[in-house]
């Protein structure tokens, strides 16, 4: 047992001497080629990486339906006791359905603020890219004499499955359109649409303050700090319209 282990350590031995040594013996490669081929490599690499994590996500696809079905099933599970505390005037329920609108409203606005972030993100950098599309196209030619041919193969490679597809990008509609998400994505439009959504999101978050007012009783600081917030709420939307 001793003589095979010493046999083998030998063995490796000399293989990563002797890969060393054919290393250190290599001929040197173009370095304009090796630069280049680094590049595709790096693209190769991030398109496989996506591609793994689409498989994951397909193979996470069943357990999510399952788990939304288990969730549905048990909010219908317990629908009956619920309107019949609805009914009962519960305060319990009655909070739990304030503290859903408070958690809708942030949900909401969330969603549309990011949605239209993306959309005015990809909107200017097509903007920009336009600009600048010309610096996107890899000579053929460098100090008049034309790119070698394997060279250009690469070159014609990145060009048409990398830079092309950067200079044909456009953004002529919205991602993922919402209500208001109409036309091609623009400032004003994000403007007008983010007004509405603030309003109603505002409205939304004040129905805890507004129950506590009507179970309440007169409060005239509530009332106050209610009005307040309500009048900034349609303020925004009336102040976008006067601008527009």
């Amino acid at each position: 047992m001793k003589s095979f282990q010493l046999t083998l350590f030998a063995a490796l031995a000399s293989m990563v001497s002797g890969g060393k040594a054919a290393a250190a013996t290599a001929p040197e490669g173009n370095a304009i080629v090796d630069y280049v081929m680094g590049l595709v490599n790096d693209l190769i690499s991030a398109f496989m990486g996506t591609a793994k994590d689409g498989a994951d996500l397909l193979m996470g696809v069943p357990r999510f339906y399952v788990d939304v079905t288990i969730y549905l099933l048990d909010m219908l599970r317990g629908l009956p006791d619920r309107v019949v505390n609805i009914y009962n005037g519960d305060a319990a329920e009655q909070k739990k359905m304030n503290d859903f609108c408070v958690y809708a409203a942030g949900v909401i606005f969330s969603v549309y603020a990011s949605i239209t972030a993306l959309n005015l993100v990809l909107s200017t950098f097509a903007a920009v890219k336009d600009y600048f599309s010309k610096y996107l196209v890899i000579p053929v030619k460098v100090l008049g004499s034309p790119l070698p041919d394997p060279i250009m193969k690469v070159r014609n490679m990145i060009q048409k499955q990398c830079l092309d597809r950067i200079i044909n990008f456009t953004v002529a509609a919205w991602i993922i359109p919402l209500e208001g998400h109409t036309g091609k994505p623009s400032i004003k439009a994000a403007a007008s649409q983010m007004a509405t959504v603030t309003s109603a999101c505002m409205i939304l978050s004040s129905v805890p303050a507004a129950h506590g007012l009507m179970s309440g009783g007169a409060d005239k600081a509530a009332a106050e700090a209610l009005a307040w917030t309500l009048g900034t709420a349609l303020g925004v939307q009336y102040l976008v319209k006067l601008n527009a």
